[in-house]
């Protein structure tokens, strides 16, 4: 399954955003990381752990020109092992966000499409 298909239904940015998560309903501390991409309907980030498909996670995602981490609650597509029990490419699908989070992250990505083409 390639992550640049043409095909695919909300276009990926290449993007290095913070991120702190955790496993939704968790009590434990938030994980830190950042993003290899970030689309409309998700993002791939690196991992310190395996999770399983459908794990949802809670996630506050740093954009630039935005004064505020933004919540949402992604949910685990895909976990590739990179490292040997270190390291994973996580493909999150965003399930939870309002719909002013999603016109927001558009305005973002197409900001960012905008610099990139000048």
């Amino acid at each position: 399954m390639g992550c640049e298909s043409d095909e695919r239904e909300h276009k990926r940015v290449p993007t290095a955003y913070i991120v702190k998560y955790k496993p939704r309903y968790s009590q434990n501390d938030y994980f830190f990381t950042q993003t290899n991409d970030v689309s409309n309907g998700g993002t791939i980030m690196l991992t310190e752990r395996h999770f399983f498909e459908s794990t949802q996670l809670e996630m506050h995602i740093q954009f630039p020109f935005v004064k505020k981490r933004i919540g949402v609650i992604g949910e685990v597509v895909e976990c590739d092992e990179i490292t040997k029990d270190k390291n994973y490419t996580t493909r999150i699908k965003f399930v939870e966000m309002s719909e002013d989070l999603k016109l927001h992250i558009a305005e973002i990505i197409q900001r960012i499409k905008n610099m990139r083409q000048k």
